[in-house]
């Protein structure tokens, strides 16, 4: 497990990605670590660019069905959920391998 919350965000994206926790449980913990825990002073702005992005998505998430198709463009699916957190995933080992 990581040591801090910015070592924790990155911990929890290789989770979610490989099916250890579920969309709900990723999306929950990475509000709470992100937007509450988190120094964002911690981060490069790099990492928070990138990082602003998916908080964008994951606070839009949802698997309610219905929500889906009443508001077509206001939630995101399990779909383009796990697609970004994979994009994400790749942008940030591509940075931090510079």
């Amino acid at each position: 497990m990581a040591q801090n919350e910015k070592d924790r965000l990155y911990w929890l994206i290789e989770q979610y990605l490989s099916n250890k926790v579920d969309a709900w449980k990723f999306c929950n913990e990475f509000f709470t670590l992100y937007n509450i825990n988190l120094d964002l002073n911690k981060l490069s702005v790099f990492e928070l660019s990138v990082f602003d992005k998916l908080d964008d998505i994951v606070s839009r998430y949802t698997n309610v069905k219905e929500d889906l198709i009443k508001y077509p463009n206001a939630y995101y699916d399990d779909k383009t959920l796990k697609q970004i957190v994979l994009e994400t995933k790749l942008i940030l080992e591509k940075e931090n391998s510079k």
